[in-house]
């Protein structure tokens, strides 16, 4: 939030979330969000965190489309269900092991958000891409 009412716009919180996680990728063991079900109350947390973040996003996103970086045709209440579905198979799924965190950042959620981009968008994510 912090970082929101400082940037030059939405792409800039999108491109800085997505550097940080994957800096934190890289010190995050895959078997975190695996083992979270021996811990009730840490899952819990994590999981009220994560609600309050889908219900952020919605303005995230309509910021995103007013600023043209975004498409205008997307439903992200769908998109939001998508990514929500997606962190659930993550670590849920036994075909999953073995993927990093970071290798789904880079390979599955970069396409994700690729295709909710403008070409305005597009261009600002890419190039945090080419020059990281």
């Amino acid at each position: 939030e912090e970082f929101t009412r400082h940037s030059n716009g939405i792409m800039d919180v999108l491109i800085e979330v997505f550097r940080m996680q994957l800096e934190a990728s890289v010190t995050t063991n895959p078997s975190f969000y695996r083992d979270l079900e021996k811990y009730p109350q840490a899952e819990a947390l994590l999981a009220q965190i994560s609600a309050s973040r889908r219900e952020a996003s919605s303005d995230f996103f309509a910021r995103g489309v007013k600023e043209g970086d975004f498409l205008p045709d997307i439903d992200f209440d769908v998109f939001i269900r998508i990514m929500s579905a997606v962190e659930y198979a993550i670590k849920n799924n036994d075909l999953l092991k073995g993927i990093t965190f970071k290798q789904l950042l880079s390979n599955y959620i970069r396409i994700l958000i690729r295709g909710i981009c403008t070409q305005q968008g597009l261009q600002r994510f890419d190039q945090f891409f080419l020059n990281s």
